[in-house]
């Protein structure tokens, strides 16, 4: 697997690498956002707040995941062992996005609404 790695010039960590980046700004949001200090009131132009969980926004990243996921299947031809992971993804992720921004404040949920939104820009 490693000389199928390197004659392609594949790094199979290369995805863990931007979790990493992106893992401390998304515990950050959430503790910033669920632990509000002197009485704040943080909204999204004026119609979300922040600190609670918004079903609204929680709909959309579950809406763009399901498109990202529509998007990656482009890349694979209908015989490629592939094919049968990123159909099963497509539903998968925006279900697991469906159950973990739920209870999370709305504020992580429009952060993973941007990254999707980039990754969708950047699949195109």
């Amino acid at each position: 697997m490693l000389a199928l790695y390197k004659e392609h010039r594949i790094n199979p960590l290369s995805g863990f690498l931007l979790l990493l980046i992106q893992l401390p700004i998304l515990i950050a949001l959430f503790q910033v956002f669920q632990n509000p200090t002197a009485g704040l009131n943080y909204t999204f132009l004026r119609l979300i707040n922040l600190q609670e969980s918004s079903m609204i926004i929680v709909v959309i990243a579950a809406i763009l995941q399901y498109i990202l996921g529509r998007m990656s299947m482009r890349l694979y031809s209908g015989d490629d062992a592939g094919a049968g992971v990123a159909k099963t993804m497509i539903i998968i992720g925006p279900a697991l996005t469906l159950i973990f921004l739920y209870p999370l404040p709305a504020a992580v949920g429009i952060y993973w609404i941007t990254t999707t939104l980039f990754s969708l820009v950047q699949q195109w």
